[in-house]
């Protein structure tokens, strides 16, 4: 009996934290699985909350930066039953983070940062790629019909993987730079 209490107690703890946050991986794609919450149809049939996550801090004269792309299973919706075709569109939101966090660490690896200046300068870089990301995630949307146009879809999915693979050199998380 004992066992058993420890094994009630541990396993809903162990199961929380693995899925709390799923990681940008090339070799994990989503599933419906991975959104928590159900919703009736609407307007729209499923909601991803992605994000490109950052933190950075300065130790002598190293500049040491970490840059995620980040998917939320618990703030992510689908309908019951939603199709493998809405699946795809939304793990192409996903890329589309993975694209800009790259283009972000592109961006940091590029930058003249000097240690008066560097939190400024990321600050500032990241809003730009914010930006980009957004009107990207809209017209991505917009020329796709929320996945509804597959031709458009293909297209979409088949330019982000492709810029994913021109910026392949840019997919390690962690940049460490010198002053």
């Amino acid at each position: 009996m004992r066992y058993l209490f420890l094994i009630i107690i541990v396993l809903p703890i162990v199961g929380f934290s693995q899925s709390s946050v799923i990681t940008w991986s090339d070799t994990v794609k989503l599933s419906w699985e991975d959104y928590r919450i159900r919703k009736a149809k609407g307007k729209v049939s499923a909601v991803s909350f992605v994000s490109i996550d950052y933190k950075y801090e300065q130790k002598g004269s190293k500049l040491y930066v970490y840059i995620y792309s980040k998917f939320f299973p618990s703030k992510s919706w689908a309908i019951p039953n939603a199709s493998n075709n809405l699946l795809d569109h939304e793990q192409t939101h996903f890329d589309i983070v993975e694209l800009h966090s790259r283009k972000f660490r592109k961006l940091i690896h590029e930058a003249n940062l000097k240690p008066k200046n560097a939190h400024k300068k990321i600050e500032k870089l990241f809003k730009v790629i914010l930006d980009e990301k957004n009107h990207c995630q809209e017209q991505y949307d917009k020329e796709t019909n929320f996945s509804e146009n597959k031709e458009k879809q293909k297209e979409w999915t088949d330019k982000i993987n492709e810029e994913l693979k021109k910026l392949n050199s840019y997919s390690t998380t962690d940049i460490i730079k010198n002053f």
